[in-house]
């Protein structure tokens, strides 16, 4: 679940990045608020693809079947 989780983290980071670009810069109140939506989006897309991961390992955990294999001996 590493692997999702750390690509959420990214996504939210590139989102929070995305979104701070396009915050005009009269409004922006200091450089500050970028560390603070990286933080918040990150963490947000973290928790995110670790809800998406553990849905798709229930759903595919429910469609796996066993078989019992036996050795011939000729």
């Amino acid at each position: 679940m590493a692997p999702w989780a750390i690509t959420g983290a990214v996504l939210g980071a590139i989102v929070a990045f995305l979104l701070y670009l396009l915050i005009p810069t009269a409004q922006r109140t200091n450089e500050n608020i970028l560390g603070f939506l990286v933080l918040s989006f990150g963490s947000f897309g973290f928790g995110l693809a670790l809800v998406l991961a553990i849905a798709v390992d229930l759903i595919t955990a429910r469609k796996t079947k066993r078989a019992l294999a036996e050795r011939a001996d000729q």
